[in-house]
């Protein structure tokens, strides 16, 4: 990215310019050629400490650029209307006492907010209901199968699903 006449470096306006001209970086190029050839986009991910792991993060700050993820009109408009996005999300809590309403980790929904609703609403996707799959680290293997077969069920039937609305969170 380069810096502006100022000295100051603008990066919504060097991704901007990036984006018009070709001028990511090759492995972020790559990265930006597979989410534009997409019709959905899935995140597989675990939750961790209450939201994803830090290279997703990193994928979404260097993909998800000015003019490539979003545009002038978030949430409406942009580069990626029409797509659709997915979240798969793998838990150590079970859902009722970690990830419900009063659980201890907190409201799952609450959680996954800023993907859903920060990153993938903003960048004008479709955005589909996520999927989880609760205690995936147990030691039971019959709930990782549990998950994987209703993952399995679920992704055979995704192009039907009519997609979330998401919502900004608000405090109480």
């Amino acid at each position: 990215m380069l810096e502006e006449p100022s000295g100051a470096l603008q990066v919504m306006a060097a991704q901007e310019r990036a984006a018009a001209g070709g001028g990511f970086a090759p492995d972020v190029a790559r990265e930006i050629a597979r989410l534009q050839a997409c019709d959905l986009l899935i995140t597989a991910f675990p939750l961790w400490w209450f939201g994803p792991p830090a290279i997703l993060k990193g994928w979404f700050d260097r993909v998800l650029a000015n003019g490539v993820g979003y545009s002038d009109h978030p949430f409406t408009e942009g580069p990626l209307k029409g797509k659709r996005a997915l979240a798969i999300v793998t838990t150590a809590g079970d859902e009722a006492s970690y990830y419900g309403p009063e659980g201890r980790a907190g409201d799952l929904r609450a959680l996954l907010n800023p993907v859903l609703h920060g990153t993938f609403a903003y960048c004008a996707f479709d955005v589909l209901d996520p999927h989880v799959v609760y205690e995936a680290d147990g030691p039971d293997d019959a709930v990782r199968a549990r998950g994987l077969a209703d993952l399995s069920t679920r992704l055979a039937g995704i192009g039907g699903e009519p997609p979330i609305a998401t919502r900004p969170l608000r405090a109480p």
